[in-house]
């Protein structure tokens, strides 16, 4: 059932319903300001909105996040929840960690590649020998990571 709420409807009395709750006591509980939590709810009811229109609700993954980004980029829905691409990402992240606390969501699938381990050395050299902060590191490493793929190099003759 949707309900108005001032300009945005109010779609968090669905499948999404506990979920959203949970959200909102996490933030609370991890010292978010009320306002950025609010904006985080909003957004995440955008989502909730859109996703039903697109899949069930066991169906959210980060694969279903960017399909919703890139929704946002260009979205003229009836419940749009305005924000910026930062704030709707960080609230889209905060969501899908508690899917999964929840069982709601499929956990993280990893798959290891044989580049991974000349990343991790990668990593590990910056960290250790180089000095480098772990976010810059880890920022270095993912920029990297298109070069060590197999099909993304060239075939020599």
């Amino acid at each position: 059932m949707e309900k108005k709420v001032g300009k945005v409807k109010d779609v968090s009395e669905g499948s999404f319903n506990v979920a959203i709750s949970r959200l909102g006591q996490n933030l609370s509980a991890t010292g978010h300001a009320h306002r950025v939590s609010a904006d985080y709810v909003r957004v995440v009811k955008h989502f909730c909105y859109w996703h039903a229109q697109h899949a069930t609700p066991g169906e959210v993954d980060e694969s279903r996040l960017e399909g919703f980004l890139g929704h946002f980029a260009f979205c003229t829905c009836s419940v749009s929840s305005g924000g910026t691409y930062r704030l709707c990402h960080a609230a889209l992240r905060h969501f899908l960690t508690v899917l999964r606390e929840m069982g709601l969501a499929p956990p993280v699938r990893r798959s290891v590649l044989p580049e991974d381990a000349v990343l991790k050395t990668f990593h590990e050299h910056l960290t250790k020998v180089r000095g480098a902060a772990e976010t810059s590191a880890s920022l270095y490493t993912r920029h990297l990571r298109p070069f060590t793929q197999a099909e993304s190099l060239p075939s020599v003759p």
